[in-house]
């Protein structure tokens, strides 16, 4: 949550009592900003897990991920002034190949190319500009996609909400929600996706920034790795639409020896390595382990703080 007002280093006067989320997702938490950066930019990075499930990510040799770095900036929309965040333009050096690219046609159109194209990848950025007919219900994608298995991330113009499902993503923990969603206003009629997919989450930065959905997935299948755009009801303009494959940040430390042996645990670990697991509350060895020399600690420091007091009573 964040408040707009002024902090004079001491005290913080907030322009009103209003509580916004910095982030409409479930997986996203413990952001920090840096300081005194060049040019005064204002960067942010966030934790993209839970307290509920983060010991328990079908991830190996690591639990969990950092999001992307977020620039910041304030922009006033009606009568209130809000937080916008956007992807840094260092962002822009992943990229790789150029996937896909439509300018001023329809989704019908768009969907026919995607399967002309066999638009897949695992990491990808996706930026799409929709015009919605007044008669459009549904517009968006369906991301690692695959044999029973599939994210969407979708506008619902009756609602006016952006949201992503996850709820046949892969594996799913009980704790996790399966649909989170933010309320959108359609900017001169259309609306902006800038989407980065990677191995194991979607962020989604809606209007240039102004809303933000973070979700981690677990795709169980390495062919769960299609794109697909779909509409429901009357088809919708792409004013613009561009899809990216992004490079692995990784790769660089992988092609030197300064890892030694981890080195190769890595290359043969994907980040939603899942073969063995089947899902989110299973218990690995080490975790037993890592459990059974927590309960001896205490134990023992229950059994030391005993017999302290009864040789203080001898003294």
């Amino acid at each position: 949550m964040y408040w707009i007002g002024n902090f004079d280093g001491k005290h913080f006067v907030p322009d009103d009592i209003k509580a916004r989320f910095v982030d409409f997702g479930y997986d996203f938490q413990a952001f920090q900003t840096w300081n005194n950066y060049v040019d005064d930019r204002v960067l942010m990075i966030g934790w993209m897990c839970v307290w509920d499930y983060c010991g328990l990510v079908p991830t190996r040799p690591w639990k969990g991920a950092q999001s992307l770095v977020r620039e910041l900036s304030l922009e006033r929309e009606a009568s209130a002034i809000i937080l916008v965040q956007k992807p840094v333009k260092q962002m822009e050096k992943l990229r790789s190949a150029l996937k896909l690219e439509l300018d001023k046609t329809d989704t019908l159109t768009a969907r026919k190319m995607f399967r002309t194209k066999k638009v897949r990848g695992r990491s990808l950025e996706i930026k799409v500009e929709f015009k919605p007919h007044a008669k459009t219900k549904k517009v968006g994608f369906q991301i690692r996609s695959g044999e029973k298995e599939e994210t969407i991330v979708c506008y619902d113009h009756f609602k006016k909400a952006v949201y992503i499902d996850r709820a046949k993503s892969g594996i799913i923990h009980k704790k996790m929600s399966l649909v989170d969603s933010a309320n959108v206003v359609l900017q001169n009629g259309t609306l902006k996706l800038w989407i980065f997919l990677d191995w194991s989450s979607v962020e989604v930065f809606v209007n240039d920034g102004r809303q933000v959905i973070t979700n981690l997935i677990f795709s169980q299948k390495d062919s769960s790795d299609e794109v697909d755009i779909f509409c429901l009801g009357h088809e919708a303009e792409v004013v613009s639409l561009k899809i990216y494959e992004l490079n692995s940040t990784w790769e660089k430390y992988w092609n030197n020896n300064t890892w030694d042996g981890l080195t190769d645990i890595l290359k043969k670990v994907k980040m939603n390595n899942i073969e063995t697991h089947t899902n989110l509350t299973e218990l690995s060895a080490s975790n037993y382990l890592w459990i059974f020399i927590s309960v001896l600690i205490v134990c023992y420091g229950l059994l030391l703080n005993l017999l302290c007091r009864s040789f203080s009573r001898y003294f």
